[in-house]
């Protein structure tokens, strides 16, 4: 599974960083978990489906523990802390892309086990969805087992088809986006065309064997087993756990056919919107953009918004901090530099709203996610 081989591999950068560790990776066709011999460990880092028997083992109320997106509230013992994705924004982010689609229906379709990250997810993906005064339908079907059945497949074939057209639907995660495609291609219902499907992982072998390829949302699971591993230091260094729960959070929507849908719309619509993601870069302005539309800019913003559900101002702004935060993460470019190339007016024009808008320096977003 990607996300957990990304965790595995922002640990094993903060061990080269700060180590040396010997790592003991236990695997689940050797060895038996409740047999480990947790009293030689310093400390122990467990992810939500690792089969770590975190109520029964008398031993780990001794030894930290790093949780990643543990799938309980709170975690067993109190030596242990927890590191979970923002699953908050990944719901907003979500219906954000979606509205910003032009879709006037939606729908969330969770995991097949009850779990709290696929609640909260879509608990944020129908608030924000109800924001624009809209309703969204969920399938939350549970299997005794936790897993994809005929059955499920069957129930999910008959909610899809009850849905208007178009709709737009997002998925606890990819696994379970593919299962909606099988079903919609079951049910003779055309993707995009008629449902547009959102997952999150972005897991890119199995996103690109989809027909269509599969729209999903990036996470920063890197950056996700490299805080666990650095609060697992701190704690066996006899530091202090932290006063909240460590997050780390959703890089980006990575488009693919599955959600292709923009012919829906106003080809004059979408002709602006290409020209703001061609251009925000460039510091134009709003009034820039009215002017290239021809257009009156009462009736282009109130165009805009019924398409994208967003301000014009407010995709220049999305468009041009996409761009930063790329160059933040993928170069070492100064902040003079990036503020140049983003179509800032000065350092601190980008300084002060980047920090308005995540609540952070660049500087510090820079640090924690290299």
């Amino acid at each position: 599974m990607k996300s957990c081989r990304e965790k595995l591999r922002g640990i094993l950068r903060y061990e080269r960083l700060y180590g040396p560790w010997r790592i003991f990776l236990p695997s689940r066709s050797r060895t038996r978990f409740a047999n480990l011999p947790f009293e030689n460990f310093d400390g122990i880092i467990s992810g939500s489906d690792s089969g770590l028997p975190l109520h029964s083992a008398a031993a780990l109320q001794h030894i930290p523990v790093a949780l990643i997106d543990y799938g309980e509230w709170n975690p067993p013992f109190q030596n242990m802390i927890q590191v979970r994705c923002n699953n908050e924004e990944i719901g907003e982010m979500g219906a954000e892309y979606l509205l910003e689609l032009g879709m006037k229906h939606f729908a969330f379709v969770e995991q097949t086990f009850e779990v709290n990250w696929s609640v909260i997810r879509r608990l944020a993906f129908e608030k924000r969805i109800a924001r624009e005064g809209l309703d969204c339908s969920v399938f939350s079907r549970y299997s005794a087992s936790g897993r994809d059945s005929r059955e499920d497949t069957e129930s999910l074939k008959r909610w899809l088809q009850k849905l208007p057209r178009p709709t737009g639907i997002m998925t606890a995660n990819d696994t379970r986006a593919v299962q909606v495609l099988y079903a919609c291609h079951e049910a003779g219902l055309e993707v995009p065309q008629e449902i547009a499907l959102l997952g999150v992982d972005d897991d890119e072998m199995l996103c690109q064997m989809c027909d269509p390829s599969l729209s999903s949302l990036l996470l920063d699971c890197e950056y996700g087993g490299f805080l666990a591993a650095e609060w697992l230091d701190k704690r066996m260094r006899g530091k202090s756990p932290p006063p909240e729960t460590p997050t780390y959070q959703t890089l980006r929507v990575c488009e693919r056919r599955s959600t292709s849908i923009h012919y829906k719309l106003d080809p004059f619509i979408v002709e602006v919107k290409e020209f703001i993601e061609e251009n925000a870069w460039q510091g134009i302005s709003v009034a820039d953009v009215v002017a290239h539309s021809h257009a009156s800019r009462s009736t282009l913003e109130r165009a805009f918004r019924q398409a994208y559900h967003c301000t014009l101002l407010e995709k220049i702004q999305r468009v041009r901090f996409e761009r930063v935060c790329r160059f933040l993460l993928e170069t070492d470019l100064t902040v003079a530099e990036i503020a140049s190339l983003c179509g800032f007016r000065s350092v601190s024009a980008l300084s002060f709203q980047f920090k308005k808008r995540f609540g952070k320096t660049t500087g510090e977003f820079r640090k924690n996610r290299r």
